[in-house]
């Protein structure tokens, strides 16, 4: 193999611990350090007073026909847990709930003949022409404005991207819509007109196909299941962080953690595998990094999110397992039913970190009085139970040109015998709990290959 026979990975959530379990099974054993208190990262419900807060709603997709086989090997450690769901997703806007994606007959309804008349001709053109038109894309908006025209584009996506990710969709690179919207196609074109003939319509899971798996408490199972099918090679230390990272001309010679007490530790004859932030593992090499790979980091954004739960004494009626709030009068910008997952009775909004801060102390007023605007939800009452929890590094923001920053870090990386760096923040990438697994998979086979 070529690398030292045990890894130090930093970071218990699914990516941190499905590396140390495929690398179990090739009979690597693995010393795991979380600076939390819990394995499974941001995927695992918060204990908050007794009561087990949602982080938003993660789910194992089985929608590829690549990762079918991983995440039912996946699935099959969550058990007697696991849960077989169909979700379902629906935006809010103008005051109604409409399809996600959005079907043809409602946006008619809603935008008219003639702005959709001219977002179909953008929309035609667009998938004709997709392929020779990406590598002009400069940004969010350019694939926006492409694909549904201008009108639509400043009606519906302007006002939401903001408020979601708390910068002007110029701003963001046009990967983020390139794979993060529903573009138009051929097949899309198709399957919007299925209703207008008299055939159901088909929703944003439909059209993957297949159904998604969860816990009764989220992904915990997963991270227990994980651990414990690798125990036997598995050294977990949590309240425990990655300190230093020593290398140099033959990679990575020790690393240096410390626990919450201040106790420090020092590990040699050991790979590393990191699922931090990228610019808190460069911090964390000695010696640093060159400049200029600092200062690309430097311009690495993370999209922090505020979790606000609600428990009531009757079942919430949401139209939808989770909602898309677009209207800015609104401070959410999503809902999710937990009940429609568990038997948890809560009902959990996601405010953007910039929203938040702006509420200051009566963000749960806020949030409750909001809810309440929704059709369906009107007559909420007073709730049981409220309680907040944060994550300022929840999802990585795509700025324009981040491809070329990380091409840069990665070259610095990968430079460096022995060192990887991999999952949502370690990646930079906005990856789905099977995408995690993936790439743990991978790169242990890229492992066991060097």
């Amino acid at each position: 193999m070529g690398l030292p026979t045990r890894a130090l990975i930093a970071g218990a959530g699914i990516t941190g611990l499905s590396t140390a379990y495929f690398l179990a099974k090739k009979g690597i054993s693995s010393i795991v350090v979380e600076k939390r208190q819990n394995i499974g990262g941001m995927a695992v419900p918060v204990d908050l007073g007794g009561v087990r807060m949602w982080q938003g709603v993660h789910l194992l997709h089985a929608s590829s026909k690549e990762n079918r086989a991983l995440v039912e090997e996946l699935a099959g450690l969550m058990r007697p847990d696991c849960l077989v769901v169909r979700p379902s997703a629906k935006v809010f806007y103008g005051g109604d709930y409409l399809s996600y994606p959005l079907m043809l007959q409602e946006l008619v309804a809603r935008f008219g003949f003639w702005v959709l008349l001219a977002g179909g001709f953008h929309g035609f053109w667009f998938a004709l022409r997709k392929d020779a038109l990406n590598p002009a894309f400069d940004s969010f908006e350019d694939v926006a404005r492409s694909a549904f025209g201008d009108r639509v584009y400043r009606m519906f996506f302007a006002d939401y991207t903001k408020k979601l990710l708390g910068v002007e969709g110029k701003e963001i690179d046009a990967e983020w819509a390139l794979k993060r919207l529903p573009l138009p196609g051929f097949r899309r074109l198709i399957e919007g007109l299925l209703p207008w003939a008299g055939f159901r319509g088909l929703s944003a899971h439909d059209m993957i196909g297949e159904v998604q798996f969860v816990g009764e408490e989220g992904m915990t199972s997963l991270a227990t299941g994980l651990v414990q099918a690798c125990k036997e090679k598995l050294r977990l230390e949590l309240n425990c962080k990655v300190k230093e990272v020593h290398w140099g001309e033959n990679g990575v010679e020790g690393v240096v953690v410390q626990r919450e007490d201040g106790g420090q530790e020092e590990f040699s004859d050991v790979f590393v595998v990191s699922t931090m932030p990228l610019p808190e593992l460069l911090r964390c090499l000695v010696p640093p990094p060159p400049e200029d790979v600092m200062e690309v980091s430097s311009r690495l954004r993370f999209r922090g999110v505020t979790f606000v739960g609600f428990a009531f004494e009757k079942r919430p009626s949401l139209k939808a397992d989770w909602v898309y709030v677009q209207d800015e009068a609104f401070i959410f910008n999503r809902v999710g039913d937990i009940s429609r997952f568990t038997s948890n009775p809560l009902l959990v909004a996601e405010v953007s970190e910039e929203r938040a801060k702006k509420c200051e102390g009566n963000l749960v007023e806020k949030v409750l009085c909001d809810l309440c605007r929704l059709p369906g939800l009107e007559n909420l009452g007073e709730p049981l139970w409220a309680g907040i929890t944060s994550e300022n590094r929840a999802y990585p923001l795509w700025h324009k040109g981040f491809r070329q920053d990380l091409k840069r870090i990665f070259a610095f990386i990968g430079s460096i015998k022995g060192l990887y760096s991999i999952g949502r923040q370690g990646a930079f990438e906005y990856l789905n709990m099977d995408e995690c697994a993936r790439m743990a998979l991978d790169l242990v086979s890229t492992v066991i290959d060097e």
